[in-house]
């Protein structure tokens, strides 16, 4: 054979049907195929992979040189191959990427076009027509943490955090200036370093869509989260190798955002989103092209159908909790490093201050330093005390229940900036590992009706309460901040009653009327109520807020047995608390609401009826 004008470097462990498949796709590559080398490294292997390797070397229609070992990483053994590699042009490749006929012909003719520049080229790296593909394979390319290429905004000059190993070619003497994969990073960040090198060195970057290697590796999500904390392991110390390109304050401004959305109940959601919305995107046939024009190619929904709309909704919010769960992963990786660096003094200043910056909740910064001692350390995170107001969700019967309540509290975190959660779960409805994971974010009181509503009143610190039932979404700025002027301006108002927006778009009020004996009847329900207060007896069941130091008072005297709303209005009246009607204090009433946005801006009349009846 001629002396070869490229060489492939592949590192290969234990994947050999894989294997295989790639060294047989190299010759059927449309070059002349007597001037290509390949240099197999085989790891450590034990389920044959060298071994067919060299059966195919006195078949395949090219130099192909394999060599055992033990290198113990991919850098490593990738560098062996390398070092092996005899040809003026090195491509470095992979065991599970199978070579389009094109792929490296696209190579040499980008490289002869830009003869007269030192230059390294990028290739595509699409899934092979015959793999199935996930939603969770189509995120990691389109939309996550692997190839990215949908985000290369100008091919001829692409920015170093690009570079991905498995289909990148570049010059022998560029390799020796440059010099090849730091050995000392973990698996994952390798290749971004060998980037920023490049960048440094002034090689340029350029992609060729054309030079097309088929990623030949089903991927599922769990498999995936080992490598994440490798990759986080490997962000601590590319940071430290290469400031000028990675801040210390941006990479952990991006850990504290990650704890922020760390809580156990967090995570718990967003796997039981994965869980409901994985089916929804796997029975689209053609997802990956209608999130390619949606998403990639800015394409207005407007042009899809009902259901395709549906379809890419549903997507997006199973890629974001994809998202989310990979990012854990990856703070966890980093912060274990950094302790192993620095201690637990240095990784607690640093969070202190990038979540004071990212100005985290009450609730998330309790919910970050739970997970912090999860992953062992012992750090005091300064959890605010100025809490302004709590929710208080009553008569919680499952866990996907107490999820559905802090799914919207947990992220994003300013929802909940000043405030208390407090969760009354009926007894025996939930474990004791599942309470557990709820209190990392929320108080949990375990009893039942009216007694749980008692304790929590008791366990609640700031002014102002309000009090719904599972399922009743509100609106907390602009009903806390209502009743906190209604509260200011008339002493004796302990309770406040509101009403809920039901699917049809009515708004249902509960009025209870006093009947003989002090006793009350059931709710009656009407489709609108009066433009102002009015004095009631008791307040809906759905949405209510109440003073703290009447509530305080109320919780001592509420009978057990009766409805929440029935017993907590009586025993305010006893305190000596007027219970109010206020239409201007509105809910969702859960899964049957319309909708649509709701009135509860601080602006609507209070007491518009007259403030003289007091």
């Amino acid at each position: 054979m001629s002396d070869p004008i490229v060489s492939i470097a592949i590192p290969a462990r234990d994947q050999r049907a894989r294997l295989v498949r790639t060294l047989e796709s190299i010759g059927r590559s449309e070059v002349d195929r007597s001037r290509l080398e390949v240099v197999v490294v085989d790891d450590g292997s034990t389920d044959g992979s060298a071994s067919a390797a060299e059966e195919l070397a006195g078949v395949l229609p090219y130099r192909l040189i394999v060599e055992r070992g033990s290198w113990g990483s991919q850098s490593a053994a990738t560098n062996a191959a390398l070092r092996r590699c005899t040809a003026p042009l090195l491509l470095m490749s992979a065991q599970d990427i199978v070579f389009h006929e094109r792929m490296i012909a696209e190579h040499l003719a980008a490289h002869e076009r830009f003869s007269g520049e030192e230059l390294s080229v990028l290739g595509a790296l699409p899934y092979p027509e015959d793999l199935k593909v996930s939603p969770f394979m189509l995120y990691l390319i389109r939309g996550g943490f692997q190839f990215a290429y949908h985000l290369i905004q100008d091919p001829l000059r692409v920015p170093p955090n690009f570079v991905y190993a498995p289909n990148l070619s570049l010059s022998r003497s560029t390799l020796d200036r440059v010099g090849a994969f730091d050995e000392n990073l973990p698996y994952g960040c390798q290749d971004t370093d060998l980037g920023l090198r490049l960048s440094d060195a002034g090689v340029r970057l350029i992609y060729v869509a054309g030079a097309i290697g088929y990623h030949n590796h089903p991927m599922a999500l769990e498999d995936y989260l080992p490598r994440q904390r490798s990759v986080g392991r490997a962000m601590h110390r590319l940071q430290a190798k290469h400031p000028r390109h990675l801040s210390a304050q941006s990479q952990w401004e991006l850990v504290a955002r990650a704890l922020v959305a760390s809580a156990p109940a967090r995570e718990d959601v967003d796997r039981r989103l994965i869980g409901r919305l994985e089916p929804i995107a796997a029975a689209e046939p053609r997802l990956a092209d209608l999130w390619e024009r949606a998403f990639c190619g800015r394409e207005d929904l407007d042009n899809f159908e009902p259901g395709q709309c549906s379809t890419l909704r549903a997507t997006e919010r199973l890629f974001n909790a994809y998202g989310r769960i990979l990012e854990r992963a990856m703070a966890e990786g980093f912060l274990c490093e950094a302790r192993a660096v620095a201690g637990d003094d240095e990784v607690a200043a640093h969070l202190r201050a990038r979540l004071s910056a990212l100005q985290a909740s009450w609730s998330t910064r309790r919910s970050a330093q739970r997970r912090l001692q999860e992953l062992g350390f012992d750090l005091q995170l300064e959890l605010p005390s100025d809490r302004q107001h709590a929710r208080i969700v009553v008569g919680i019967e499952s866990y996907d229940e107490a999820l559905d309540e802090l799914e919207n509290q947990l992220f994003p975190a300013v929802r909940a900036f000043h405030q208390q959660i407090i969760l009354a779960v009926e007894p025996g409805r939930l474990t004791e590992a599942q309470i557990e994971r709820l209190s990392a974010s929320a108080d949990v009181v375990v009893a039942p009706g009216s007694v749980g509503l008692s304790r929590a009143l008791a366990l609640a610190t700031p002014e102002r309460i309000a009090i719904t039932q599972p399922g009743v979404e509100v609106e907390d700025g602009g009903g806390i901040a209502l009743a906190a002027a209604v509260f200011e301006r008339f002493p004796e108002v302990g309770l406040l009653g509101g009403g809920t927006v039901r699917g049809d778009g009515s708004i249902e009020y509960g009025l209870a009327r006093e009947a003989k004996g002090g006793r009350f009847s059931s709710l009656s329900r009407a489709a609108g109520s009066a433009a102002g207060a009015t004095p009631i007896d008791a307040v809906s069941d759905h949405y209510a807020i109440v003073r703290k130091k009447v509530g305080l008072r109320a919780a001592a005297l509420m009978a057990p047995g009766k409805p929440w709303n029935i017993a907590l209005s009586l025993a305010v009246r006893e305190c000596g608390g007027l219970v109010l009607h206020l239409p201007a204090l509105q809910a969702r009433g859960g899964s049957t609401a319309s909708g649509r946005p709701l009135d509860t801006t601080s602006g609507v009349p209070i007491l518009a009826a007259g403030p003289d009846r007091h």
